[in-house]
């Protein structure tokens, strides 16, 4: 009896199945280098740090919901590997953390910490990705292509669906005093 028993639990935990499609994904990336600065107050000095970017790890993660509906979320983190301290002091997963839901027939639509549009949309095309050197991206990151504080709190985004290759983005940041001055609107069309 007991052999049945443990038969008919084992092929009951085998036949069920998930029937939606999902996945999670782990990544990041450690780049430690050594740069040697000459004129340093006389003298010349070797610091070691990151060269390409900053250190950073993530999850990202896809659950079928079926209906040609989805469900998304993004969570990623940046540190220095040669201190150990976050990019931002105090935030985790200040590089963004975000949920959202898209449809391949409505697009999609995002709410949390989230790139700017001009990070998300021009960064893959500037100095500092093409070339992979973190030196390249512009001092004080006016243009927001750097890959630490771009991201807008309390954002919500959509992204439209792909017509003949062009998508459109609109992004809203609500205004919140303890976490950015201001409220962010921003557009873009993107034509891959």
């Amino acid at each position: 009896m007991r052999k049945r028993t443990l038969a008919l639990l084992a092929s009951s935990m085998l036949a069920t199945g998930a029937y939606a499609q999902s996945s999670v994904t782990l990544y990041g990336s450690i780049d430690e280098g050594i740069t040697y600065n000459t004129n340093n107050m006389g003298h010349g000095t070797a610091t070691l740090g990151p060269v390409a970017v900053p250190d950073f790890f993530g999850l990202r993660g896809v659950e079928d919901l079926g209906g040609d509906l989805k469900a998304l979320f993004a969570l990623q983190n940046g540190f220095k590997s040669n201190t150990g301290q976050g990019t931002i002091a105090g935030q985790a997963f200040s590089h963004f953390s975000w949920v959202g839901l898209s449809s391949s027939r409505f697009g999609t639509l995002t709410l949390g910490r989230q790139l700017d549009l001009a990070a998300d949309a021009l960064r893959v095309n500037s100095n500092g990705s093409l070339q992979y050197t973190f030196y390249l991206f512009h001092p004080a990151n006016l243009d927001n292509l750097g890959i630490v504080g771009d991201s807008i709190n309390n954002s919500v985004k959509y992204t439209t669906p792909s017509f003949d290759g062009f998508t459109a983005s609109t992004l809203y940041g609500f205004a919140d005093s303890t976490t950015q001055p201001g409220r962010v609107v921003s557009a873009d069309i993107v034509y891959a």
